[in-house]
């Protein structure tokens, strides 16, 4: 037995879209808080990292003397074999004896206009593969445009 119901293509004469993180990354992000390990991005910046967890990941490394409920931003460097991963630093408030790149206090993240509440350090040559475990339970500040990324050879902006 046959049924001639009608679809939505049918009735609109297109296929009803279905919005996907996939395709839609860019609809998806303003709206979202914890983002899976697969979607990330070069440049996305996280809060809510937790300080026991990075000097784990650092091998003690990060942060210099870890606080129990202490928590540090982390900044995504580069995706890991077909996104499976992703390279990350970690970040300070606190200025370096090394010369790192930093993000302005006052910068505006896109997808999510979040604006800077300090000036951050992304400590770069501090580098380690983000857990997925511990991907899920940070917090989407969104992502630093390359301009917005201040080398230590380039004069602090305005």
């Amino acid at each position: 037995m046959t049924t001639n119901r009608l679809t939505f293509q049918d009735l609109w004469g297109y296929r009803k879209k279905t919005l996907t993180a996939a395709n839609d990354l860019d609809l998806i992000l303003p709206s979202v808080t914890s983002l899976p390990l697969v979607w990330w991005r070069k440049n996305f910046f996280f809060k809510g990292m937790a300080d026991t967890r990075l000097a784990e990941e650092t091998r003690g490394d990060f942060p210099a003397i870890p606080k129990i409920q202490g928590t540090h931003p982390v900044f995504a460097l580069k995706p890991v074999l077909n996104h499976i991963g992703f390279v990350v630093c970690p970040c300070s408030s606190q200025p370096q004896y090394s010369k790192v790149p930093w993000i302005e206090k006052g910068t505006r993240l896109l997808h999510t206009n979040h604006e800077m509440d300090r000036r951050s350090y992304l400590i770069t040559h501090i580098r380690f593969n983000m857990p997925a475990s511990a991907a899920s339970q940070l917090r989407f500040q969104g992502e630093v445009t390359p301009s917005d990324i201040i080398s230590p050879s380039r004069k602090n902006k305005g």
